[in-house]
């Protein structure tokens, strides 16, 4: 294959071994909310803040799409003090009736975590005991419908970016390939199919039922994710398979 794209044209092109021409173009699906997510979170990782307040290191789970990560660990951490001066050692959102009854004095914890769009927070041991620091963990909430539903909000992305179509229209080769990538900062629902196992493990997750809505000029999609390696391959004509890297 050929990088191709020098004067804004497709992204490469390549010769088949029965002689004919062919051409990719790559692209890929990702939400710009996920994005600017996973790198604030990424700023908060690399920050390595110590809450010289607690007495051990917690692990806390925060809802990607509502935290807002400015002053999070600073208010987190005054929560968190107050729960170890009540013994409270778990934290969960959907049990904080039963803790208040427990343990009348971290009412207001649990408000400044509600606040900060906790979902949960429990200690942890670390290989050095005498750091104390809070790991937060984002928890992206979305609905996993299946594949056919993956595939379609797929579409729904294409259509919004239809120069990479077009480009492979353009490029009137006998065999053309839209390549998507998916990655991290993809949304779940569109990204589930392709994590935490192969492609055809289980059926509502397995692969489409249906043919994708490709112009005629097309004559394979692939989506591929970066960080499992697995995907799924359409060819006018055989149908889907399942790749793996």
């Amino acid at each position: 294959m050929a990088h191709a794209d020098k004067t804004g044209g497709v992204d490469y092109r390549f010769a088949k071994t029965d002689g004919l021409d062919g051409a990719a173009e790559v692209t890929t699906v990702t939400s710009e909310d996920v994005k600017r997510a996973n790198a604030a979170w990424m700023k908060v990782r690399e920050r390595e803040y110590e809450a010289t307040l607690l007495q051990a290191s917690w692990h806390v789970v925060v809802h990607q799409d509502r935290v807002v990560y400015n002053g999070l660990e600073e208010d987190v951490e005054r929560a968190l003090a107050a729960f170890e001066a009540a013994g409270v050692e778990t934290y969960r959102e959907w049990e904080w009736m039963q803790l208040v009854d427990k343990h009348q004095t971290v009412r207001e914890a649990i408000g400044i975590l509600a606040s900060r769009a906790v979902s949960a927070a429990e200690t942890m041991r670390t290989k050095d005991p005498a750091l104390r620091r809070i790991f937060i963990a984002p928890m992206a909430g979305y609905t996993a419908r299946g594949s056919d539903h993956a595939l379609e909000l797929i579409e729904r992305e294409l259509v919004r970016k239809p120069d990479s179509v077009q480009k492979l229209l353009d490029a009137r080769v006998h065999e053309a390939h839209l390549f998507i990538w998916l990655d991290s900062d993809t949304p779940g629902a569109i990204a589930r199919p392709f994590i935490g196992g192969t492609a055809v493990e289980w059926e509502h997750f397995g692969l489409p039922t249906r043919e994708p809505d490709a112009p005629l000029g097309i004559h394979a999609l692939w989506v591929m994710h970066t960080g499992t390696g697995l995907g799924w391959l359409w060819r006018r004509g055989s149908g889907w398979s399942a790749v793996q890297e």
